[in-house]
């Protein structure tokens, strides 16, 4: 283990000795600054951490906790509001201002917590979840429902460009929407073969 913490250290430092920081009002246009902003987010998160902004050790996992219970049933329930901020942390955004969104995708964000280290692991655990999604969809699922559930929520991890709690919201979402679905449906047969007996 301390030979995989080594090699995580001479990583992390060989990427943190580009002393090049990146100008997102640079020439591109927005397109291509639209299929560039995962790579120039990294680019700035690994420059500017943590040099300049601390690690934030998970704290952008706290909303997490909370995603499943729904807005009707707790009326202030906090607001996500990461794009904002990560703009204003890594000084994409002004201080002043309220409007824009700066999204860090899930891979950035593992690096904002808890660095190269955080990286590894979270990309580690993200990659078991969507092969386990991916082992569910490979199967013979003859329920065109389960497929429709297992496709929709794997559709979501291919997008990653906004934080994990977003994602796992959607994906919460998701689920709570078919399991009440295959729910319903089950009920319904259930009455229905009561009725014809």
């Amino acid at each position: 283990l301390n030979n995989i913490g080594a090699t995580f250290d001479i990583v992390e430092s060989w990427l943190l000795k580009g002393e090049k920081t990146i100008n997102t009002k640079d020439h591109l246009s927005g397109q291509q600054n639209r299929l560039l902003h995962s790579n120039k987010s990294l680019q700035i998160v690994i420059t500017k951490t943590p040099r300049n902004v601390d690690f934030l050790n998970g704290r952008s996992y706290q909303t997490i906790i909370y995603k499943i219970i729904p807005r009707f049933l707790w009326k202030n329930k906090p607001r996500e509001e990461w794009g904002s901020y990560w703009g204003k942390r890594y000084n994409v955004l002004s201080p002043k201002d309220f409007h824009t969104s700066w999204n860090l995708p899930i891979m950035n964000e593992f690096y904002a917590n808890f660095g190269l280290k955080g990286l590894v692991v979270g990309m580690f655990i993200l990659g078991l979840i969507i092969k386990t999604l991916l082992l569910v969809l490979q199967s013979d699922i003859r329920n065109p429902i389960l497929l429709s559930a297992c496709s929709t929520i794997m559709l979501n991890f291919f997008y990653q460009e906004s934080n994990l709690s977003l994602l796992l919201g959607k994906v919460i979402n998701q689920t709570v929407f078919f399991v009440v679905i295959i729910f319903g449906i089950v009920i319904t047969d259930i009455l229905i073969k009561k009725i014809i007996k």
